[in-house]
């Protein structure tokens, strides 16, 4: 079983002061966007495929695996991120509309046990 894509969304919540983040704040003209983190600008950026994936790993994975639980918190670390910060910043915004979704199926997966 391949945890490629639940790594990449975990190992964000570490990611934040990578060079990968600071690149990609480089880009980005908006002030406010450069100052977030890079889980939030991943978490709000990321392709729907790329959370389908994502939540397709979440259901494959054995429940009894020693890595579950480590996982699926770190996922959920990066979910609960950025719905803050965009909940402070963007109550409106299409982002959030976006990662509402996103968390409506990944929430029901994170929690299961």
């Amino acid at each position: 079983m391949s945890y490629e894509t639940l790594e990449k969304v975990s190992s964000l919540v570490e990611a934040q002061k990578s060079a990968r983040a600071r690149a990609l704040a480089k880009k980005i003209k908006d002030p406010y966007w450069r100052s977030v983190s890079f889980s939030t600008i991943f978490a709000l950026t990321a392709k729907k495929e790329d959370m389908k994936e994502a939540i397709d790993s979440f259901k494959k994975i054995n429940r009894n695996d020693e890595l579950y639980d480590q996982k699926r918190n770190k996922a959920m670390q990066v979910m609960k991120i950025a719905k803050k910060k965009v909940e402070k910043t963007h109550p409106e915004s299409k982002f959030k509309k976006d990662l509402e979704e996103t968390m409506k199926e990944l929430g029901p997966l994170l929690f299961l046990k």
